[in-house]
């Protein structure tokens, strides 16, 4: 049975009932081939991995072994240049060329930021002709799991840019993303939706705890992926 991608689709209902399905099959005796960059799935799901790179196998083992190779793999793709990266989509009208996260505007790119922390994300992008966009930057955890997509179009902005490079900044006061690694993908569209770029692995950053409260006890990933602001109040509290 090859199932591909499967649970990048459908609605959680969708997807549990496809994992039932390929569960009742590899229970049958027969074999599940399933094809996804779901780390999670994959290590819930399989015995044995196969790495794929431009189309041949690289390493196949433990289901685990292949998910920490592959990870490995993404710390070499953000280190390119966005230039030469190919594995993009879009009119390439406007392509995003370099992404870097600081701690403020027009700061020296860093790769270590703490819950809380402020941080700035410039996107330089390069127009053939001058035009408005719509700009996304999607953050996604080391297993591939969507945390968060920051979309300009719903936040009222469409910056106008010019022929040539222009820096885009995306600001963000408060860091919510626990300990752990994150990886950015970039979209840019047109003003009627049609994508002119989308690439993924444009950057990625570390996360790590901090203690938010001065309770001695930070925040860490065993608490899930984000940090919601909150308060505890006693029935006695006054």
């Amino acid at each position: 049975m090859l199932v591909d991608e499967v649970l990048a689709v459908g609605d959680v209902a969708f997807q549990k009932e496809c994992l039932g399905k390929m569960d009742d099959v590899a229970r049958s005796g027969r074999t599940v081939l399933s094809v996804s960059h779901n780390m999670t799935a994959v290590l819930n799901l399989c015995d044995t991995g196969i790495l794929l790179h431009n189309g041949r196998v690289s390493y196949s083992g433990k289901a685990s072994d292949v998910v920490s190779r592959y990870l490995a793999t993404l710390d070499q793709h953000t280190a390119n240049s966005l230039r030469d990266h190919v594995d993009r989509t879009g009119s390439g009208l406007v392509r995003v060329v370099e992404c870097k996260t600081s701690r403020a505007p027009g700061g020296e790119p860093v790769t270590d930021l703490m819950l809380g922390d402020a941080a700035y994300v410039t996107l330089t992008v390069e127009a053939l002709e001058a035009t408005r966009v719509f700009v996304g930057i999607q953050v996604r955890d080391a297993w591939g799991r969507l945390v968060f997509a920051f979309n300009s179009r719903e936040a009222g902005y469409a910056p106008h840019i010019e022929q040539g490079e222009t820096d885009i900044v995306l600001y963000i006061p408060h860091l919510p993303f626990l300990a752990g690694k994150y990886i950015m993908d970039a979209t840019v569209h047109s003003m009627d939706r049609r994508p002119h770029d989308k690439i993924e692995k444009v950057n990625s950053f570390k996360m790590h705890p901090k203690d938010l409260y001065g309770s001695g006890v930070p925040f860490n990933s065993k608490h899930a992926v984000a940090f919601i602001e909150h308060e505890w109040v006693g029935c006695n509290d006054t």
